[in-house]
């Protein structure tokens, strides 16, 4: 197998996911203002209800796939999504409550491929390449109509990496 179908076979996923969060940055706000603002239900609650499925897939990969019992590890991940609720919470601008639990994901996109490097500090090259990503995404907002650049947003973006690493490191 030549070494880009190799490259783009242990990336695709992450590729296809930073492909996804790119180019639906113009028609994300349409679709937000069109279909989840007008439902107040649906606009408050759809972070915390995303957030609790992945919780509960979190939990199930926990204890019945890994069978991971370290009591600390457990704590650990239950404060993390602790924070990442009470920083949902926080966000005043529905659509930015999404930040957290898009750019949380991306570490486990991440380290799929860089774990069959050795010689690598994964956990390092996880944040980098996530925040990254996050950073790109104000940085290509700051060119398309009707979007903003916003420094919060790649604080938040950068969060939402930090809790996934912390998640994956003691899923681990």
């Amino acid at each position: 197998m030549s070494s880009i179908k190799k490259f783009l076979k242990q990336w695709r996923y992450f590729i296809g996911y930073v492909l996804f969060i790119y180019t639906s940055l113009p028609f994300v706000p349409i679709f937000w203002t069109r279909f989840i603002e007008p439902n107040r239900i649906l606009n408050r609650f759809l972070p915390f209800v995303i957030l609790f499925i992945i919780f509960l897939v979190v939990f199930y990969y926990l204890f019945f796939i890994n069978r991971k019992k370290n009591f600390v590890s457990f704590v650990i991940i239950i404060i993390s999504f602790l924070v990442a609720y009470l920083l949902i919470k926080k966000i005043n601008i529905s659509a930015e409550r999404i930040h957290i639990i898009e750019y949380g994901i991306l570490p486990f996109l991440i380290y799929t491929p860089l774990r069959q490097k050795n010689w690598l500090p994964i956990y390092f090259w996880v944040f980098i390449i996530g925040f990254s990503v996050g950073a790109l995404d104000e940085i290509i907002q700051y060119f398309i109509p009707n979007r903003v650049f916003d420094v919060k947003d790649i604080l938040t973006n950068t969060a939402g990496v930090f809790l996934g690493e912390i998640v994956l490191y003691n899923l681990k």
